[in-house]
């Protein structure tokens, strides 16, 4: 098993080739087809008996503290459920300064169950968790997105991540170290 629980980088391919797509809609985060993500990334994926989920964008602009605390999972997609270990593909364009957070939440916390975008997650405001990681997670990575996260943007440059969902023999989440270990040829040093 790896060190790190939140975030393994990897060395992929782009997930785009036309960065124009991350600029597509001003509504965040918005879904994308899968039919605009690098034939080679599918190809990778799909070697290894992957299939796409979802495919999300998400921004932030210059100055903007942070996105929405959260989980990208809800009891909306899976019948009351929500789960505790997913593993999820990003790459980062822009600011690749940006650190990604991870929380804890704190006892008698209330989850809020939202929908942003058509997007459903769990949603967290900052007095309901603390922090327990911030890493940087460069060009593109593994995340853990089952645990309440965020970016915070303090530059002066937009940061775009495109978030891809993998399913794996009919589950639409896969666990975090299933696909860091499915994906081990493309593993940086950490």
């Amino acid at each position: 098993m790896h060190e790190n629980q939140y975030c393994t980088r990897l060395n992929l391919p782009d997930a785009v080739t036309n960065l124009d797509i991350l600029t597509l809609d001003d509504i965040i985060p918005f879904n994308i087809s899968e039919s605009l993500v690098n034939p080679e990334v599918l190809s990778i994926l799909k070697s290894r008996g992957f299939g796409i989920d979802s495919v999300e964008i998400f921004k932030t602009g210059p100055g903007n503290p942070m996105l929405r605390i959260h989980i990208d999972d809800s009891p909306y997609l899976n019948g009351g459920y929500v789960h505790d270990d997913i593993g999820k593909l990003n790459w980062i364009y822009g600011n690749l300064d940006c650190n990604m957070t991870w929380f804890k939440e704190r006892a008698g916390n209330v989850r809020k169950n939202e929908v942003n975008s058509f997007v459903p997650y769990v949603g967290f405001d900052e007095e309901d968790v603390e922090p327990i990681a911030n890493i940087n997670i460069g060009r593109n990575a593994v995340i853990q997105a089952a645990i309440p996260h965020t970016v915070i943007n303090n530059s002066d440059v937009f940061w775009y991540c495109l978030g891809i969902h993998l399913s794996y023999e009919g589950f639409t989440r896969v666990p975090y170290q299933f696909m860091v270990d499915k994906l081990k040829d493309y593993v940086l040093p950490q």
